[in-house]
């Protein structure tokens, strides 16, 4: 099972959402985890999925990766970006 995997089966009330929590903090910290969210992110409007991108992941990630998910973050979700103050 993948992040999507699980995230279908909250979708259809077969998890709850705790189970997406704990796989993401299970995730390790590999360039397949990096792909797996950014995958994830195309399809949900998690913010969670946002967080671990660009706080727990932020160094594996270039430039232009940090850029695009902070836009896309700050169109969709009211909450501020993760990490951002970590820029400054």
């Amino acid at each position: 099972m993948d992040i999507e995997d699980i995230i279908f089966s909250y979708i259809n009330e077969e998890a709850e959402f705790d189970a997406v929590l704990d796989y993401l903090d299970e995730m390790p910290k590999t360039d397949d985890s990096v792909k797996e969210l950014l995958s994830a992110i195309q399809s949900f409007d998690i913010y969670e999925l946002y967080e671990k991108l660009l706080v727990d992941f932020r160094s594996m990630l270039n430039e232009d990766e940090i850029k695009m998910i902070s836009s896309n973050c700050k169109l969709k979700f009211i909450l501020p970006v993760p990490g951002e103050d970590e820029e400054a």
